[in-house]
């Protein structure tokens, strides 16, 4: 399709969800007139929209969520979403506009989640939003600056996806007007060697990290360590970690750590650790395994091991990978009992 009659849905006059994906439309069809009062759910991923304006959503008075990604859209008018008010999802991401207007998105109060994701933006619009709560620019490998008062007023952003950019700094979480994040995903930012530790003290509900690829030396201290879930630190030259750096991550369930300069991992109890990734390091030996009773996959290959953990304290370990190190024998008492035991 790339055409749609102004009168092809006036009897549909009860319709939420329009799903127009898939099609040849050069421009969004004039269709709010006819299902504006409506009509909820719209996607038009994946057409051939080159540009948005104020007319292009002009009597979508109920709209919510708005699909727009992976068109062609270079252009986007300041106006473009004065038309919706109600908006509380919007995907326009994987497009190549390198800019939007300041104000663009001020008079979506109800708006929650926003992506923005695989774009040429260099920097973000003002996403003063009190009702926001995610937010992704992953992928954008243009973008240079976040500024100060980007999110001010956005007091309950939960999830901020910033991976792959060309970021020098991030003073902007600094300003303590994201108090709330619990998701933080921000690996892969190779300029950002000179970043605050102080950061993550200041974030006080970090839950979920990814500080992948980072090019970081120092294991990053969070203000309360109980919270979090899922670390990834993989891909950085961490060579040491202690014992105290690690104590209170009781509700830790994921930790990701390969391709760092490990020969130690401390001996520390994980009560709730199911997955634990070490490939890639330069271990020489490992920590009793008690000290994980939950672990269910266990990643040690391509290490400098010697010996192979006793593994029969791990009854739930579903995934063991002990490949390319230095062991010679694998003890037949080594795997009794094992009966979880699925990858070796």
């Amino acid at each position: 399709l790339s055409v749609i009659a102004s009168n092809a849905f006036v009897n549909l006059t009860i319709l939420e969800e329009l799903d127009i994906s898939f099609n040849r439309f050069g421009s969004v069809p004039r269709i709010g007139e006819a299902l504006g009062m409506t009509l909820k759910i719209l996607n038009l991923g994946r057409n051939r929209i080159s540009s948005l304006d104020i007319n292009s959503f002009y009597g979508f008075a109920v709209l919510k969520s708005l699909t727009l990604g992976y068109n062609g859209i270079t252009s986007v008018g300041e106006y473009t979403f004065k038309e919706s008010p109600a908006l509380e999802h919007i995907s326009m991401g994987n497009n190549p506009y390198t800019s939007l207007p300041e104000q663009v998105f001020n008079n979506l109060t109800n708006l929650t989640s926003l992506y923005l994701q695989g774009t040429k933006l260099t920097t973000l619009p003002f996403l003063n939003l009190e009702k926001l709560t995610t937010v992704s620019v992953s992928w954008v490998s243009t973008l240079e600056t976040i500024h100060n008062d980007t999110f001010k007023g956005a007091t309950n952003l939960r999830t901020l996806k910033f991976k792959t950019s060309k970021l020098t700094d991030i003073a902007f979480l600094e300003t303590g007007y994201t108090p709330n994040i619990e998701y933080l995903e921000m690996g892969d930012n190779l300029g950002l060697t000179n970043i605050s530790m102080n950061i993550f003290l200041i974030l006080k509900k970090l839950r979920d990290v990814n500080l992948d690829s980072m090019a970081m030396k120092e294991f990053p201290d969070f203000y309360d360590r109980s919270q979090m879930s899922r670390l990834y630190i993989n891909y950085n030259q961490i060579a040491n970690l202690t014992a105290a750096q690690f104590s209170g991550f009781s509700r830790l369930s994921q930790l990701y750590f390969k391709y760092n300069l490990l020969t130690t991992f401390p001996n520390v109890h994980f009560p709730l650790l199911k997955e634990l990734h070490l490939s890639g390091n330069q271990l020489t030996s490992f920590i009793d395994l008690s000290n994980l009773p939950w672990i269910q996959n266990l990643y040690l290959d391509n290490n400098n091991l010697t010996n192979i953990p006793n593994i029969q304290v791990a009854k739930n370990l579903v995934g063991f990978r002990i490949g390319h190190n230095n062991i010679t024998k694998v003890p037949d008492e080594n795997l009794q009992g094992m009966s979880q035991l699925r990858e070796f």
